[in-house]
């Protein structure tokens, strides 16, 4: 497996991915070439999940990327979990599982929880917009991921001792946290009255019919 590198080593691995990914959801690259970074499964995965289009934002920085965090599993594997924004206001959330593959660290795992979905046609390839009913559904379940995150990341806090390095980390992590659920908050509610309006405006044409 070689050297196992150090929490920072493998915090710079998540963050170049990341922008990586980053790339691709703002069509800045072709979606193929994050197989470099990840396993083949992983890749599939992800492109069964994502959703068509892409965010706007211009080219990537390292600002996009926020916090990172990194858990290890064992000597072999590790979970990054890392605030990316999606756009000039909005932020989201990445999640990758990294292991020691074939010599080099990849990711095995790639998971995007989307703060807030405001999309604007690609030019590679056709774009089928999800429905109102399908984009609360979604925006809900990320609500419910983001939350359970959000107290996960409030225990550790609870357990760092105050004034250390750790707790400020995990404190701004916590902030985030609570920025990206407030987002989908904002966001459920809209996507609520929309539906509403919608279901309301069929009813009546209904009627006139």
């Amino acid at each position: 497996m070689g050297p196992i590198p150090t929490d920072a080593q493998l915090e710079d691995i998540a963050r170049f991915i990341a922008r990586a990914t980053l790339e691709v959801e703002r069509s800045l690259r072709e979606p193929e070439q994050l197989l470099a970074y990840v396993t083949p499964q992983a890749w599939q995965r992800w492109q069964q999940t994502r959703l068509p289009g892409s965010f706007t934002g211009g080219g990537v920085s390292r600002a996009d990327v926020g916090v990172t965090r990194i858990q290890r599993l064992d000597t072999g594997r590790a979970i990054a979990n890392l605030v990316t924004r999606t756009d000039a206001e909005r932020w989201g959330a990445l999640t990758l599982q990294l292991e020691a593959v074939g010599g080099r660290w990849r990711a095995t795992g790639l998971q995007r929880l989307y703060a807030a979905r405001h999309y604007q046609t690609g030019t590679r390839r056709p774009v089928v917009e999800p429905s109102p009913q399908q984009r609360l559904t979604a925006a809900r379940t990320d609500r419910r991921e983001a939350a359970a995150a959000l107290r996960a990341v409030q225990r550790r806090l609870d357990e760092l001792p105050k004034g250390s390095s750790g707790r400020r980390a995990t404190s701004q992590l916590s902030t985030t946290w609570e920025k990206v659920v407030a987002e989908l908050d904002r966001e459920i509610v809209t996507l609520t009255q929309r539906l509403e309006h919608g279901q309301q405006a069929q009813r009546v044409l209904r009627r006139t019919r």
